[in-house]
């Protein structure tokens, strides 16, 4: 199961709080194209989870949900974010068995 940093949390709180996303709407991982033309994971806020979705159980005042086509690729994942000059970025890292991302 993937899990969520208290970074990625906080990062999440403050995207959610300036956005126009109403009350109780939530974070989305998703399949997704970049720039180049290569797989990559989206990052969506909705307001509600899609019919199949996976629940991130996680301490948080929102929630993540993860499609049901990259599920498996996620598991035993870490999400991270790092926050600087206004801007997010959010990382996957493969999970150590105590739950923390692994060194890279």
């Amino acid at each position: 199961m993937l899990t969520v940093t208290p970074a990625a949390a906080e990062a999440v709180d403050t995207l959610l709080a300036n956005s126009e996303a109403p009350t109780g709407a939530g974070l989305r991982l998703e399949r997704a194209v970049d720039a180049d033309g290569e797989a990559a994971i989206g990052l969506q806020i909705v307001t509600q989870a899609g019919p199949d979705d996976e629940l991130v159980p996680a301490a948080m005042e929102y929630d993540v949900f993860i499609s049901p086509d990259i599920a498996d690729v996620l598991d035993n994942h870490v999400l991270d974010a790092e926050v600087s000059d206004q801007r997010v970025a959010f990382t996957l890292h493969p999970q150590s068995p105590n739950g923390t991302p692994l060194s890279e």
